[in-house]
């Protein structure tokens, strides 16, 4: 959202084909960046959830 959210303030009402392309490859890059470090956040949250569940201590 952030990103998209970022792009539609800097592109304005009426951008031109070359704002367009411009500003897709702009967010394209900050979605892949967002992506990456959240797959990073994975193994981390797996090994949370495994400890958790390996308790069988469910509220």
């Amino acid at each position: 959202m952030e990103c998209n959210d970022n792009i539609k303030d800097k592109m304005g009402p009426n951008p031109t084909q070359t704002e367009v392309d411009r500003y897709s490859e702009e967010f394209e890059k900050c979605a892949t960046k967002c992506v990456d470090s959240y797959c990073e956040l994975l193994p981390s949250l797996e090994k949370t959830m495994k400890k958790i569940l390996s308790k069988n201590e469910f509220s």
